[in-house]
């Protein structure tokens, strides 16, 4: 079963290091991937990849040093259990969903 999550912060702060341990905590039954998005500039940034929550923050975000400079203050995220469906999330809906 894949997972879903968001972190928001009332105060403006950076939600980070809540983003990391709610990617590593969902993943924990054997997901295969995640994904995390979160406003940047106009749009969102919206990184995801087939690999374990700890490795993807690790090898993308230099553990959580990139992340934290990017200082996002509203988040979500997706752990992939099964390959069936494409990680998530996804930044826009098309016409047949």
């Amino acid at each position: 079963m894949s997972g879903v999550f968001g972190v928001y912060s009332m105060n403006g702060e950076n939600v980070a290091s809540e983003l990391l341990m709610g990617a590593v905590s969902l993943q924990h039954k054997g997901e295969e991937g995640c994904g995390i998005s979160f406003p940047k500039g106009d749009g969102f940034y919206t990184p995801k990849s087939k690999q374990l929550a700890y490795y993807f923050f690790r090898d993308r975000f230099d553990g959580l040093k990139k992340l934290k400079e990017m200082a996002p203050s509203v988040a979500i995220g997706h752990t992939l259990y099964e390959n069936t469906m494409g990680l998530q999330p996804v930044e826009q809906w098309g016409e047949n969903i």
